[in-house]
């Protein structure tokens, strides 16, 4: 790497840290949700962890539901510096930091002609509402989004360059095995990352599945002892418990009441005496209580029935939701924040007008906040219309194909993983593919350079 770009890498930590850290002051010091729902699960398993009680929960019984990663960063921090989430998260802003790094030297990988590609992407991916949002939070994002955007730079630099040596492959699986404790997506991501190597790893096959064994290696790693913890404790094999409550309250009952025509409550009344019922008959059977994971498994399992029940309206249902993931703002997040914690009602005739007007006429306490939305209004439409003109460029330009091909698994992957919950927060791993593309039609519009062909 040339001096002038170790002191841009450099120039562009220290830009993305002061951004994060003045956003930080602006609108998350003061945040009332800071440490509940999902964050006051993982502060509350790091405290467990401190106090030598392991991933426990508060009754003391082994913890299923939340992976351990995030726990165990929150732990070290609490470990060192006492317990203080802000001072944790002034360390997950530095981590953070490295991201816009990560992405600057990804793109000058696979659009090598261009500096001022990879310079824009970096410097985009430094002011993206989303990642200084979410750096600033007591939540998964950052460091999954880290592991996971060092996982692609390594395994896409040993793809274009497979004189490196093999060990690349499992600096990857590590990164990717971290990646996949932190967040439940490892049990989906792991295997495709396994399918990209294979289709794209260009060398004889012996090599081929050499490079898969040590990524599966790594990824086994870090991945393994806590499937082996898991198994040993309950008999089954699984990441965690979560899949079951969420397909459940967010599949289940949504599709339950638009099937069935009725009120939110009616039909979360109605799935949770459905539950009860085939509880009730399983534990009959086994002669015992069911295990967390049995319960799990059985609300997936109503969850595809509802899904059975009416396809139309499952295929719109979801549809709508991957679309909502697509297109949804950051900014929501604010707007939950100011609330103090507050969601809109969950109703089936809840229309476009009122979600757009939610965003465009919000009633907020902090005014900022407006300001913040607008300027995302405003960054997504350039990133939108880059990626729309790197489309039609595509067609002139082979390489581009071979760019969408790389990366466009992962990317089906988060938006398919949506089906049932359309945040904007799913989509955000994959936000560093939307920004490198949108930077080399954007660099090659302004500057007049053509993409690699």
């Amino acid at each position: 790497m040339e001096s002038r770009e170790k002191k841009v890498l450099l120039g562009l930590f220290c830009f993305a840290f002061i951004v994060r850290l003045l956003f930080f002051f602006a609108f998350l010091a003061d945040n009332p949700c800071k440490l509940t729902f999902d964050s006051g699960h993982y502060h509350n398993l790091a405290l467990s962890l401190i106090d030598g009680q392991g991933l426990s929960n508060a009754d003391g019984s082994p913890q299923f539901y939340r992976l351990p990663g995030y726990p165990i960063f929150l732990a070290l921090c609490y470990g060192l510096f006492g317990v203080n989430p802000d001072v944790a998260l002034f360390i997950q802003m530095l981590l953070a930091s490295l991201i816009p790094v990560l992405i600057f030297m990804l793109t000058r990988l696979i659009f090598p002609r261009t500096f001022w590609c990879a310079a824009l992407a970096s410097v985009l991916a430094s002011l993206h509402l989303g990642l200084v949002l979410f750096s600033g939070l007591v939540m998964t994002e950052t460091l999954f989004e880290l592991f996971f955007l060092f996982f692609v730079y390594v395994t896409t630099k040993k793809i274009y360059e497979p004189q490196l040596p093999d060990k690349y492959f499992l600096y990857a699986g590590l990164s990717l095995g971290a990646a996949g404790i932190i967040r439940p997506v490892g049990q989906y991501l792991i295997p495709l990352a396994l399918a990209v190597v294979f289709l794209f790893y260009d060398r004889p096959m012996r090599e081929v599945l050499k490079a898969k064994a040590w990524l599966g290696a790594g990824a086994l790693a870090m991945v393994g002892p806590w499937l082996l913890r898991n198994f040993l404790l309950t008999g089954y094999l699984f990441f965690s418990t979560l899949p079951g409550p969420h397909f459940f309250n967010h599949g289940a009952i949504p599709l339950t009441m638009r099937n069935n025509n009725m009120s939110y409550t009616q039909a979360k009344t109605y799935m949770q005496d459905q539950f009860n019922k085939l509880e009730s008959v399983a534990q009959e059977l086994r002669q015992r209580r069911l295990s967390e994971i049995e319960r799990s498994n059985l609300q997936q399992k109503l969850a595809i029935e509802a899904m059975r029940q009416n396809y139309w309206t499952s295929i719109v249902y979801f549809v709508m939701n991957m679309f909502k993931t697509s297109s949804s703002l950051y900014s929501s997040e604010l707007l939950f924040i100011d609330s103090g914690g507050s969601l809109p009602e969950y109703d089936v005739g809840r229309g476009l007008q009122a979600m757009i007007g939610r965003y465009l006429y919000p009633t907020v306490s902090n005014k900022a906040i407006v300001w913040a939305i607008y300027y995302e209004l405003l960054f997504w439409t350039i990133i939108f219309f880059g990626m729309l003109g790197f489309f039609i460029v595509s067609f002139w330009t082979r390489y581009y194909w071979y760019i969408y091909a790389l990366f466009w698994p992962y990317v089906l992957l988060f938006i398919v993983l949506s089906i049932v919950c359309g945040y904007a927060r799913l989509r955000l791993p994959i936000e560093p593919f939307l920004i490198m593309l949108s930077s080399e039609f954007w660099i090659s519009f302004v500057c007049g350079k053509k993409g690699m062909n």
